[in-house]
């Protein structure tokens, strides 16, 4: 799973495969363990492989005692869950997308509510929305989570969102990759806070309406192919909850010219559902 060598693999500690940010966590069992308070645990957190992308695993921990209940080692069994787990992500936001409701939206707007949940379900700091005008302007949709620090958007960062806009496609870059796209965007070498940017288009009635950004701060942490697959998966989901609050709003428009009809009009979803009925109907 880690890709090191049996030699390489024991010329390292634990905090040297761990992700940054989860030690603390796993720390605080392994103290229990040490002090005989706890026999075992099971945690799940991620670890880094050789190649700098990370995985997550679920991890079960035991120690090995003498007779006298002296800790002498711990055995850990992994199991690689990235894919469960990324499941569970999508899952979780598919739910609290669905339920969304009018008061947040109102209190909130329908962007900021989106940028609140991914917030809370991603495991990055503050993912956000760049939000496409009509004009092609660009805002920015950040979590209002306390505990997620917040970074401001970049003259770099904008150049990335804009070749998201323009190509229709996402676009993930690591390291290197960043620098040489900026470089050949700008025609200078820019100096970096990032070290990884990662983004995929969302698209409303055919047509980019946000970018959901996510960015890896001061870590050699690569971007792997399920974190790809995760946020093109979630744009799609934002793009879907997107596409039928328009067409809602479309049904909304409509129903308001309809009510007066003096004819018997009936809307219905492609499953035959009906949606509305004006007056006229009943």
């Amino acid at each position: 799973m880690l890709g090191y060598t049996l030699k390489e693999i024991k010329s390292k500690n634990y905090q040297d495969i761990s992700c940054p940010g989860d030690n603390d966590y796993n720390q605080e069992y392994l103290n229990k363990l040490y002090l005989g308070e706890i026999n075992s645990f099971t945690i799940e957190k991620r670890f880094i492989r050789k190649d700098k992308t990370y995985y997550w695993a679920e991890i079960f921990v035991t120690g090995i005692r003498d007779k006298q209940g002296n800790l002498l080692e711990t055995l850990e069994i992994h199991s690689d869950i990235t894919y469960r787990k990324y499941e569970s992500i999508r899952n979780r936001l598919k739910y609290e997308l669905t339920n969304i409701t009018e008061k947040q939206i109102e209190e909130e707007d329908l962007y900021q509510s989106i940028a609140n949940i991914l917030g809370n379900i991603f495991f990055v700091r503050n993912p956000y929305l760049a939000v496409i005008g009509d004009d092609i302007s660009i805002s920015f949709k950040f979590s209002n989570k306390k505990d997620i620090p917040y970074y401001e958007v970049e003259k770099q960062e904008k150049i990335f969102i804009n070749h998201i806009i323009k190509t229709k496609k996402s676009l993930t870059l690591n390291g290197n990759e960043l620098t040489e796209f900026l470089q050949n965007a700008t025609g200078k070498k820019q100096k970096l806070k990032v070290y990884s940017w990662q983004g995929a288009p969302i698209i409303t009635n055919e047509k980019v309406s946000n970018v959901l950004v996510v960015r890896l701060f001061d870590q050699e942490i690569n971007i792997s192919k399920a974190q790809i697959e995760l946020l093109e998966d979630s744009a799609k989901i934002i793009s879907d909850l997107l596409d039928k609050r328009y067409a809602l709003d479309q049904i909304k428009l409509l129903s308001q010219v309809l009510d007066q009809s003096p004819i018997i009009a009936v809307v219905t979803d492609i499953d035959g559902k009906i949606k509305y009925v004006n007056k006229k109907t009943t």
